[in-house]
C-alpha cells in the first residue's frame, strides 16, 4: 500500500485583504466617511448643502420656504409658506434650502454639502477615502494570499 501526503495552500492571486480596488475603507470612491454613495462633501444622498432629501434649503416636502405640504406661506397643505410640503423654503421634502427631501442646501438626500448620500466628500459611502467596502486596500474578501490550508492523502 502507498500512502501519498501533501499539505499546502489554496491558490490565491492577490494581496488584499477584502473585494476592494482602492484605499478607502467602505463602499466609496472619495473622501467621505460611512457608508453612503457620495461625490461631494454633504453627509448623506443629496446634491445640494441642505440636510435631507431636497433641491433648495427649505425643511421638509416642499419647493419653497413654507413648513409642509404647501406652496405659499400657510400652515399645512396650502399655496403660501406655511408648514407642510410646499414649494417654498418650509420645512419638508422641498426644492429650497429646507431640511427634508430636496435639491438644495436642505437636510437629507442632496447633491451639495448636506448630510446624508452626497456627491462630495461626506459621510457615507463616497468616491474618495472614505471607510466601507471600497476599490482599493480596503479590508474584506480578497482574492490575495489567504491561508487556507489543505491535506490529502491517498492510497494505492
Amino acid at each position: 500500500v502507498l500512502l501519498n501526503y501533501r499539505y499546502g495552500n489554496f491558490p490565491n492571486t492577490g494581496t488584499g485583504q477584502g473585494d476592494s480596488t482602492g484605499t478607502g475603507q467602505g463602499d466609496s470612491t472619495g473622501s467621505g466617511q460611512g457608508d453612503r454613495d457620495s461625490t461631494g462633501t454633504g453627509q448623506g444622498d443629496s446634491t445640494g448643502t441642505g440636510h435631507g432629501d431636497s433641491t433648495g434649503t427649505s425643511q421638509g416636502d416642499s419647493t419653497g420656504s413654507g413648513q409642509g405640504d404647501s406652496t405659499g406661506s400657510g400652515h399645512g397643505d396650502s399655496t403660501g409658506t406655511g408648514q407642510g410640503d410646499s414649494t417654498g423654503s418650509g420645512h419638508g421634502d422641498s426644492t429650497g434650502t429646507g431640511q427634508g427631501d430636496s435639491t438644495g442646501s436642505g437636510q437629507g438626500d442632496s447633491t451639495g454639502t448636506g448630510q446624508g448620500d452626497s456627491t462630495g466628500t461626506g459621510h457615507g459611502d463616497s468616491a474618495g477615502t472614505g471607510q466601507g467596502d471600497s476599490t482599493g486596500t480596503g479590508q474584506g474578501d480578497s482574492t490575495g494570499t489567504d491561508p487556507f490550508h489543505y491535506r490529502g492523502c491517498w492510497g494505492g
